[in-house]
């Protein structure tokens, strides 16, 4: 019976120490924590208001941008005052257009002291987006940028109340400012990308009877193509697209 009681001590003893083994393994090729992770040379850090100046607090956050000041922030699209040089931009530039974000992430390769991927995520009651910044060279450029249901000082917003009547005289070629003037600003902007090479954001129009209205532009700042596109009301319904 005492072999036996050793012999359980000694197996356990070695589970413990098998499984601390394997815990330092795994940690010395990745590690995660409250703060964020780091893996193959690679570490992502999560933004507060506490570690970020970008990040808004419980109480300080308010995401209510007007889209003239967020149209600013895309090469040759603004209507007012642009926020970018050649494309590039700084983060505090973003902060300027839209305020401060309700979280974000920066990731960081070990090698450098300032993150090559900048992520800031805004969501409110009314409206939501998200910028995600990637550096090139010594600047950062946005290579995505979604926002959903803003507002305007300047045009009209015409969201849900629209028809495809009212995109009758909308074509192919059309500049960017007379769609404005004739339909209003658009539910939600989306641009994937490295802005300044090109890229143009893409529009969706929602209109009163369950579809939306896609926009797509050139660099020219013209109308490059335009879909509707039904959106399914039940879990049955399926989705169409007609040119």
């Amino acid at each position: 019976m005492r072999f036996f009681g050793w012999f359980a001590l000694l197996m356990a003893f070695v589970f413990v120490l098998q499984n601390e083994v394997n815990k330092s393994s795994s940690s010395s090729s990745s590690s995660e924590g409250i703060n964020g992770l780091s893996r193959d040379g690679i570490r992502t850090e999560y933004l507060t208001s506490e570690n970020s100046s970008y990040i808004a607090s419980a109480n300080e956050f308010q995401f209510q941008p007007t889209y003239e000041k967020a149209m600013s922030l895309i090469p040759n699209f603004a209507v007012e005052e642009k926020k970018t040089s050649f494309g590039t931009v700084d983060p505090q530039d973003v902060v300027a257009a839209l305020g401060k974000a309700r979280s974000g992430e920066a990731t960081y390769s070990d090698s450098s002291s300032s993150p090559f991927l900048l992520t800031l995520d805004y969501q409110s009651k009314d409206a939501d987006g998200k910028v995600l910044l990637e550096k090139t060279g010594a600047f950062y450029r946005i290579s995505l940028l979604s926002l959903k249901h803003l507002k305007s000082d300047r045009f009209a917003n015409k969201n849900g109340s629209l028809t495809k009547d009212d995109f009758a005289t909308i074509k192919v070629g059309m500049p960017y400012l007379d769609l404005l003037n004739t339909v209003g600003i658009p539910d939600e902007i989306y641009v994937s990308g490295l802005l300044g090479y090109g890229e143009a954001p893409s529009f969706t129009y929602r209109l009163s009877d369950s579809q939306t209205v896609q926009i797509h532009f050139d660099s020219r700042q013209t109308i490059k193509d335009i879909k509707s596109k039904e959106v399914a009301t039940t879990p049955a319904s399926s989705t169409s697209t007609a040119q």
